[in-house]
């Protein structure tokens, strides 16, 4: 069995004919699974993170045995996953995500307390001041020579055109 996570759910990947969890309270609450539909949409987005794509080359090396000293392209990986999941080689299950918090609650407060706690050490962002440079003889020289540049599209140097 492998663990994969993306931003929504925590996936079980079992090689194998897996009809009913007989461990889900192991896996940390009861999972479902997914059918051959969903789980190759969920493959596809697992593939599209290097380090997913690893673990999914584990799992394809698993079902085929070996890979015969080649390295396997990712298509050919993910397509064999796919194949996999239609022919019932592989299951895939979605698990709950378990969120924990893992700083203390202070003074016993709830958590919803200490949630507003959290948000009430962020500081709002600082404005962005703008600089103003003021307008020299110089700065003015360098935009007239840059305009007259861009104006007739010729190449030029900066220190030769300057007084």
């Amino acid at each position: 069995r492998w663990r994969l996570r993306d931003s929504v759910l925590d996936y079980e990947l079992e090689v194998g004919r897996a009809t009913a969890r007989v461990d889900s309270d192991e896996a940390g609450g009861s999972g479902s699974r997914l059918e051959p539909h969903d789980a190759t949409e969920v493959i596809g987005r697992l593939a599209q993170d290097p380090v997913h794509l690893r673990t999914l080359r584990d799992i394809h090396l698993a079902l085929v045995g070996s890979d015969g000293g080649r390295s396997l392209s990712h298509f050919v990986v993910v397509a064999g996953l796919f194949d996999a999941l239609h022919m019932a080689r592989l299951s895939v299950w979605a698990l709950p995500r378990q969120v924990v918090r893992t700083d203390p609650v202070e003074h016993g407060a709830s958590e919803a307390v200490a949630a507003l706690q959290d948000l009430a050490a962020v500081a709002p962002p600082q404005p962005v001041v703008a600089v103003v440079v003021p307008l020299t003889a110089a700065l003015a020289h360098q935009i007239e020579i840059l305009a007259r540049a861009a104006a007739t599209g010729a190449p030029f140097c900066e220190e030769c055109e300057c007084d």
